[in-house]
């Protein structure tokens, strides 16, 4: 990571409100947490989006924007099968140190783009959809990270090792990548 996105990391990282601090395996207690940092706007998501009885509106709509096309500033209704594969990837792994979205939503005009510019983006792809997260983290492997991913069965499990990330969905089960 670079010095200076680090840096802005940690600041927003310090400046947000302690009331997350959350140990591993928040879904035993039946709350859904997710613990987020995008590196293309700067912004922290951490923010119980479950409180074990029913999702919470505010939580969701800001899950939303967090994960918007960040290009055309356009949000969809995130997917909350999806948030939950990610939060039970979470909860394996703690809530320390936040999860990196690479991806989240994508307008359709933000996935023509990039399926012009770059390899293996699906002209249908589930993030015009809402329905698939591109994520990693600095001290996971990408290994670690697919194999807990693909053993949970939840979803799509596809593993992009040349651009460092995991992509999960909530289609049907299968996996891709190396």
């Amino acid at each position: 990571m670079h010095r200076r996105r680090f840096l802005a990391f940690a600041a927003t990282t310090l400046a947000a409100p302690a009331i997350l601090v959350r140990p591993a395996r928040a879904w035993s207690t039946g709350e859904r947490v997710l613990h987020m940092w995008n590196p293309r706007t700067q912004e922290v998501y951490h923010r119980i989006y479950h409180n074990g009885q029913q999702f919470l509106p505010d939580a969701l709509e800001e899950f939303n924007w967090f994960a918007r096309d960040w290009r055309q500033q356009q949000s969809i209704q995130m997917d909350t099968v999806t948030m939950d594969f990610l939060s039970l990837i979470q909860d394996e792994f703690g809530y320390d140190v936040p999860f990196f979205l690479n991806s989240g939503y994508r307008s359709r005009a933000t996935n023509e783009m990039l399926r012009r510019t770059t390899s293996g983006v699906a002209r249908e792809s589930w993030h015009m959809k809402g329905k698939a997260l591109d994520i990693t983290h600095q001290e996971l492997s990408l290994q670690d990270l697919a194999d807990f991913a693909r053993d949970a069965h939840q979803g799509g499990v596809g593993v992009y090792s040349q651009n460092r990330f995991v992509h999960i969905d909530s289609a049907d089960v299968r996996t891709w990548g190396s």
